[in-house]
């Protein structure tokens, strides 16, 4: 009660004051219609525009009267009132008293109420004694804004002001535009407080917007405190809505310690948008004070419903209070927050325990949550220095993981510290999870075991992060960092520093192929938007036995531009050499690649074949209209899977989901005799399919062509559709998979024997075969089965001169 009411009186003494304030000031230069409107000008130059006078008149300076005042904050106009009456008394302020006769308004509007002044808290400017005997708004006009719909009072009272201990009010309002009525009387002196309140409103009245319920309903309330200072007699009676609330009792104010006994009651109730319940209770009793208080309460809500946040199936509570110890008892039923699935949390009940002593030299506030899927415990210090601890415990993340569609396990233990100091606050972050893991692999590269350390600082402007460390199991990430915000209080970051530390002392923890230790370092400055920073990353150990060099830098520009070098990259007889280029979308702008591999047997471990030859391949990546432009060139020399050999030779350019491919390859030894090949196509690489276009094979001075286009996935294994390939009058159609493992199902119609003479010279003279086949296995030593139908067979042997042709069909 006090602070509301100290806030309307120092309103009206400002707005008394600034009468008052012009009133001294026309007593010396107001008395000519060109010194009132210089005064008009003066006042609204030295409020820098936010107090403007219009229409100064009056007898001076007695009795004053103006044509509009209004009152301006950085958002604009906030009150307006117009023909403004002041009658006063100018002597009396040498008693150090403002004493006004009649303050007078037709028509004030109430826009909304003023915006908070930027920067520091200011402490509130001391109330002078104040009597005024009349003050009337024959109009008072409630905006939108602050009141939900437009509402029209009339308003008229009296106000005597000594002190906040010597006070005596009176305050009348009418709505005039619909039903409501607002009655208070007050009287304060240093033996006793008497007050009474009525307010009467209709559903939608402007009361229900400036509690924040716009929905709550009607209101009908009366507060009476009554009586000496040691035994005011309390009786508050409220019905607003659906809702019922009571409370009876006495007050010593004197003692600070009251003897209450009170009740809440509400059916189902939605008093703002997506807030409500379905029904609460609550009732209880309180005798004494702090520190000798006996306190018994209990809260039921059902079905309560908190917008956006969550909803909760039941919320149950009791308060006691014994001798200085005061504790807040409860479960939560039925707990839905918002986006997460019914079955995570509402389950299980979560009981909760509060306990406060006043009594306690370090007035801590200590906090207990508990539920089979997590524990929080935490201590809130309630006086300076105030101090928050939080100790929260989760035995299995998995259910909280699977919310963000991560499949992780571990036990977790989080310690959160906060203090605040010298208007600063201070804090220190502790997260650790003991048998960590996951399917991702970024989890898997943690080891057994996942933490993460932070210490810092927070203040208006400043922000400060001297200690960062994630760790795994065999590798950490150190950093640590400056910011400082903007001052237009919107809290966004003008500026950062930051720098990191990256060592993995032991690479056997990513893999027991791999061996020695990766490490980088790196810093970034500058605006958000505009961060230029640098880096370095060095790996230096060993894969499969064989010494592992990697080193590469990278630059950011202010632009947003990411540029690295690889300066090293050597593995057995793999060299890599390279630079490129991101945009601030991480876009490619330019990029040039080399790779060099003496042995292509080397990476035989890698990808689960038996591989020879060797291969230089080139590429370079562009940007040409717009889109992002790739140019690769490729050589193998003596390539074989298994004994399957080759040289081969690869062109590709264009974008990544458009890539013109041509390809051409010659293989000394297949079945006996050269064979070479050419094809063109398209590659996507998004979806890792190639089109091929065109195929030819040329073998044994037969050439065998691709009938129609066909398509070819790769991406864990290479994969094909229907093709079908014409040679020397016959048809191949084959689909399946063909590598790591065949697994391919092929058919021959229309074969003749002079296809047949291709791989068996000199077999057949005259025949046509036809076959299907399903192949499985090696590449190079394939199994499966083979059916074929044989007509017209003729030997081309001399002996067989003269015998009948032959048909047959068999299977292998």
């Amino acid at each position: 009660m006090r602070r509301p009411l100290k806030i309307a009186l120092t309103i009206t003494a400002g707005f008394v004051g600034v009468l008052v304030v012009a009133g001294l000031a026309l007593f010396v230069a107001g008395n000519t219609v060109a010194g009132r409107r210089v005064l008009e000008r003066a006042i609204r130059d030295l409020s820098a525009g936010r107090v403007e006078l219009v229409g100064l008149q009056g007898n001076f300076p007695a009795h004053l009267t103006l044509a509009r005042l209004t009152l301006s904050d950085r958002q604009g106009v906030w009150l307006s009132a117009d023909r403004v009456v002041l009658d006063w008394r100018p002597l009396s302020l040498f008693e150090r008293v403002v004493r006004v006769e009649d303050l007078r308004a037709a028509r004030v509007v109430l826009t909304r109420l003023p915006a908070p002044a930027p920067g520091p808290h200011r402490p509130p400017a001391s109330i002078p004694r104040i009597d005024v005997a009349h003050a009337q708004i024959e109009k008072l006009e409630l905006g939108s804004q602050l009141a939900g719909h437009p509402a029209v009072l009339a308003v008229h009272g009296s106000v005597r002001l000594r002190s906040l201990e010597d006070l005596l009010a009176r305050v009348d309002a009418v709505r005039l535009d619909a039903a409501g009525r607002y009655a208070l009387r007050f009287a304060v002196d240093p033996l006793r407080v008497d007050a009474r309140l009525s307010i009467q409103e209709p559903a939608g009245g402007p009361l229900e917007n400036l509690l924040g319920l716009p929905d709550l309903g009607g209101i009908a309330a009366t507060l009476l405190l009554q009586g000496p200072r040691t035994a005011e007699r309390l009786d508050l009676r409220v019905q607003a809505g659906a809702l019922r609330a009571r409370a009876q009792g006495s007050v010593n104010l004197a003692a600070r310690s009251a003897k209450i006994a009170y009740s809440v009651e509400a059916g189902a109730m939605s008093p703002r948008p997506g807030v409500g319940w379905q029904s609460v209770a609550a009732s209880g009793q309180w005798r004494g004070g702090l520190d000798d208080e006996v306190a018994d309460s209990k809260l039921d809500i059902r079905h309560l419903r908190l917008g956006k946040v969550a909803t909760i199936a039941e919320l149950q509570a009791t308060l006691t209070g014994r001798a200085g110890l005061l504790g807040v008892q409860g479960e939560v039923s039925g707990l839905i927050p918002a986006g997460v699935p019914a079955s995570v949390l509402a389950h299980d009940p979560i009981s909760f325990e509060a306990r406060y002593s006043p009594k306690d030299p370090s007035h801590q506030l200590h906090l207990r949550l508990e539920q089979p899927l997590f524990s929080l415990r935490g201590q809130i210090a309630t006086r300076a220095p105030f101090a928050v601890v939080l100790n929260l415990d989760v035995p299995q993340i998995a259910t909280f993981a699977a919310l963000v569609k991560q499949s992780l396990r571990g036990h977790a233990a989080i310690r959160l510290e906060l203090v605040r100091q010298a208007g600063r606050e201070h804090f220190t972050l502790a997260a650790s999870i003991a048998g960590f893991g996951g399917a991702a692999p970024w989890a898997t590269a943690f080891g057994s075991s996942a933490k993460l350390q932070a210490q810092g600082s927070v203040g208006a402007r400043h922000i400060d992060l001297p200690q960062l460390r994630i760790s795994g199991r065999r590798w950490s990430v150190t950093g640590a960092g400056k910011a400082l915000r903007r001052t237009s209080g919107s809290g966004a970051l003008e500026s950062l520093r930051a720098h990191w530390r990256l060592d993995a002392p032991d690479l056997s923890a990513f893999s027991p192929m791999l061996a020695g230790r990766l490490s980088g370092a790196g810093q970034i400055a500058g605006p958000p938007d505009a961060l230029a920073g640098s880096g370095s990353l060095w790996v230096g150990g060993s894969f499969e036995a064989a010494p592992l060099r990697l080193a590469l830098d990278w630059r950011r520009a202010g632009d947003g531009v990411v540029s690295a070098v690889i300066r090293r990259g050597t593995w057995k007889s793999v060299h890599l050499s390279g630079d490129f280029a991101l945009d601030r979308a991480f876009a490619w702008t330019h990029g040039r690649f080399s790779a060099k591999i003496g042995d292509l047997a080397d990476l035989d471990a890698i990808t689960g074949g038996t591989l020879h030859g060797t291969l230089q391949a080139d590429a370079t990546v562009g940007r040409l209209a717009g889109r992002l432009d790739l140019n690769l060139h490729a050589v193998t020399h003596d390539a074989a899977i298994d004994r399957l050999a080759a040289d081969v030779e690869a062109w590709a350019s264009g974008p990544p989901d458009a890539l013109k491919v041509r390809l051409a390859a010659r293989m000394p030894q297949l079945g006996g005799a050269a064979a070479s090949a050419a094809s063109t196509g398209m590659l996507n690489l998004a979806r890792r399919q190639l089109h091929i276009a065109t195929f030819t094979l040329d073998y044994r001075d037969r050439v065998a062509r691709l009938l129609a286009p066909a398509d070819l996935t790769y991406g864990g294994g290479i994969s094909t559709a229907a093709a079908r390939l014409s040679i020397g009058g016959a048809t191949l159609a084959f689909a399946g998979r063909i590598a790591p493992n065949l697994k391919l199902s092929a058919s021959l119609e229309g074969a003749a024997a002079p296809l047949v003479d291709l791989f068996a010279p000199g077999l057949l003279a005259h025949g046509r075969i036809a076959a299907k086949a399903s192949f499985q296995g090696r590449l190079a030593a394939p199994t499966g089965e083979l059916r074929w139908s044989a007509s017209g067979m003729r030997s081309a042997a001399a002996e067989a001169l003269g015998l009948p042709a032959v048909d047959f069909d068999g299977k292998a």
